[in-house]
């Protein structure tokens, strides 16, 4: 270890000490620490400078809770300086985060008992709004409460710990700003050798992507002026190019969504479409060898699972192939994105399939309205399910040399049953025609939503990643 290593080192023992003992979240303390420091000559190392320089922001009255963490620069920071996950981890849980006093707990147990008191003496019409109200907070915070631990127990499978913020409004926060046409071409050629960033470039920022919004735009003119003419003109001609858009729209604009979130930016767009065409027309003669085992493939339960696992193992097979040609390290979302882009494929050449299908069993009503179903469900289809899967791929590799035997280790198969059960689902015949909305079953949609709380719970890991090798390189 070099001497600029153990002075680092050594500062961010001095850190977590001071975390542990002191309430780092009061300005006057953080001004106390902040002093005795510089009475020292302060903390020479990067990471020291870093810390000085928040316990000054703390110190002027910048809250707590808008500080992220020091150590992983991603969760929110309990006392503006750690977060609970790093101060476990770099202390191997020997040391906890010294808090302020709360009496919300007093507070609760005191709403609870005027709560119950009312229910014995009846309800004026205002004690009643203000009970529904307590009733629709209560629910709401056992709904969060159960996502938060749901998405807890994936992020710990995943190789995380702590708590995950999601930061759905990011995801979305960009979309309906103005972006330039130099914007657009900047995202669109990273990836190349001249366009990849070096590590130190890298950004761990929650991702706000917003590209792919313009995309589906685009798709869907293009899908319109096709409808338009074939119904105004009735020339087939127009019949291919409704089917193709029609099927590509939602998929191709979901895997520009992952190709704006893989944060790495190491994987061109060109590598991207030549793993969309040439993996998703793969992964259907994969999938199509499979079948030919001859399983059951009903509307039961079992066939259900062995459609799941007998399309998710033809899909996984070719993205293995691609993340194995990787040179240099592979990012988590690395394999987020080739999954993507084979399940795109996949899903586009299955649904044009279907629409060519129905167009000539039923005719051109019943062609778009199996365009309309599978575009409302492409972003919980086969997209979905082989970004799950090649994200497994990656974190079940770590930073190994890549061997074919990783599909079968514990790690790998105990993620990829997330795929394989969610399309199984998917497959089983549930429909229950009074849930339907729009004749989508909505347990379908509910799944669509678990599917996405853990895609979102494996960015918030593939960002860690990066964080935890940015500590490592720094320390």
């Amino acid at each position: 270890m070099s001497d600029a290593q153990a002075v680092q080192k050594q500062d961010m023992v001095s850190i977590l000490k001071f975390s542990s003992q002191y309430t780092m979240s009061v300005p006057s303390t953080a001004k106390k620490i902040e002093e005795f420091e510089q009475s020292k000559g302060g903390m020479t190392s990067p990471f020291g400078q870093k810390y000085m320089q928040r316990l000054s922001e703390i110190a002027q009255g910048t809250p707590a809770g808008e500080c992220k963490c020091l150590f992983c620069k991603t969760a929110a920071s309990v006392d503006g300086i750690v977060c609970e996950p790093c101060m476990s981890k770099y202390t191997s849980g020997k040391l906890t985060i010294k808090k302020a006093a709360s009496a919300s707990a007093n507070t609760a147990s005191s709403q609870t008992n005027n709560t119950a008191s009312g229910a014995q003496t009846g309800f004026t019409s205002e004690q009643a709004k203000a009970a529904a109200a307590d009733i629709a907070k209560n629910a709401s915070s056992a709904v969060k409460s159960g996502v938060d631990k749901f998405t807890e127990k994936i992020h710990e499978l995943s190789g995380g710990s702590g708590k995950v913020d999601l930061r759905l409004k990011d995801l979305f926060s960009d979309i309906f700003h103005h972006h330039s046409s130099d914007e657009s071409e900047e995202i669109f050629i990273c990836g190349t050798k001249k366009t990849t960033p070096r590590f130190s470039e890298i950004s761990t920022e929650w991702p706000k992507p917003w590209l792919y919004t313009r995309v589906f735009v685009l798709l869907f003119a293009a899908f319109l002026i096709l409808d338009f003419g074939y119904r105004q003109f009735v020339n087939p001609n127009f019949l291919p190019g409704i089917i193709f858009l029609g099927s590509a729209m939602v998929p191709l604009s979901i895997l520009i969504f992952f190709f704006e979130v893989n944060a790495p930016r190491n994987i061109s767009i060109f590598r991207v479409i030549q793993v969309f065409l040439i993996g998703g027309a793969a992964s259907l003669i994969t999938t199509s060898f499979l079948f030919e085992i001859g399983l059951d493939t009903g509307g039961t339960l079992i066939g259900a699972i062995c459609i799941g696992l007998i399309e998710e193992t033809g899909k996984i097979v070719v993205v293995a192939f691609y993340i194995m040609k990787i040179r240099g390290r592979r990012y988590i979302l690395n394999g987020m994105l080739y999954g993507a882009a084979v399940g795109a494929g996949f899903q586009v050449f299955e649904s044009a399939g279907y629409a060519y299908y129905y167009l000539q069993g039923g005719g051109f009503k019943f062609m778009m309205d199996t365009i309309r179903i599978r575009a409302i469900l492409a972003p919980g289809g086969h997209i979905a399910y082989t970004a799950l899967a090649g994200t497994a791929l990656i974190i079940a590799l770590g930073d190994k040399e890549f061997k074919w035997n990783v599909l079968v280790s514990k790690k790998f198969l105990v993620l990829f049953a997330f795929s394989v059960l969610l399309h199984a689902f998917h497959d089983w015949d549930i429909s229950i025609k009074e849930l339907d909305i729009f004749d989508i079953p909505v347990v379908l949609l509910a799944k669509i939503a678990v599917e996405w709380i853990i895609l979102l719970v494996f960015i918030h890991r593939g960002l860690s990643e990066i964080n935890e090798l940015d500590t490592v390189q720094q320390g």
